[in-house]
């Protein structure tokens, strides 16, 4: 859809994304996220459900751009070791789980020993202390006021899951309904099978 706009619209759209960037702040509107579960299995528990937070689509636009140039200075300074394959271009599971398989074969044709243990964190990316995450970006080399700016877009906001109830709230009066957040809180029924509750965070 933005691709689609008018080229005006791209300029005066761009013209208040670096005011945005210039000032480091952001519209209350990019802090708010809407959370769809997804089922891991056929018939899930709410414990078997993985949240997918869905963003407004210029901060996604944005960001990505401010992150492609932190992971392009991470790999060309080589800050990041070779084993991490997490935020690295072309690594991912399927490049971890491939070094996994050749260390299994090797010592299994050798007849080694080898000890490894698998960890499964739950809440991993939402855990850290806020302050620990600024360090963790400053650590790596970015400057301080776009660690804080990093780190803000996700303090302060509203989280709202997608229910039947909470869309129609959401299509008549927006996601920043201070009635609509009541509403969510009030709501009992209409996630169906996997939660009892829906509530809008702050």
């Amino acid at each position: 859809m933005v691709a689609a706009l008018a080229e005006s619209w791209h300029q005066t759209l761009y013209k208040i994304l670096c005011t945005i960037w210039r000032e480091g702040s952001v519209p209350p509107e990019w802090k708010n996220r809407l959370i769809r579960l997804i089922p891991k299995i056929p018939t899930p528990t709410i414990d078997d459900l993985r949240p997918i937070s869905l963003l407004e689509i210029t901060r996604k636009l944005w960001f990505s751009l401010v992150l492609a140039v932190i992971k392009e200075g991470l790999s060309r300074e080589g800050i990041l070791s070779n084993a991490q394959h997490g935020i690295s271009g072309g690594k991912g599971t399927h490049t971890a789980s491939v070094q996994f398989i050749n260390l299994l074969e090797e010592a299994n044709l050798n007849a080694d020993t080898l000890f490894y243990s698998t960890w499964d964190i739950t809440r991993a990316f939402d855990s850290p202390a806020k302050n620990l995450m600024v360090q963790a970006w400053i650590r790596v080399g970015v400057p301080t006021r776009v660690a804080h700016l990093l780190v803000d877009l996700d303090t302060g906001g509203k989280s709202i899951v997608a229910t039947p109830l909470s869309q129609r709230i959401i299509h008549r009066r927006g996601i920043n309904g201070q009635q609509a957040q009541q509403y969510f809180v009030a709501d009992r029924g209409s996630m169906g099978s996997y939660a009892k509750r829906c509530y809008s965070l702050h």
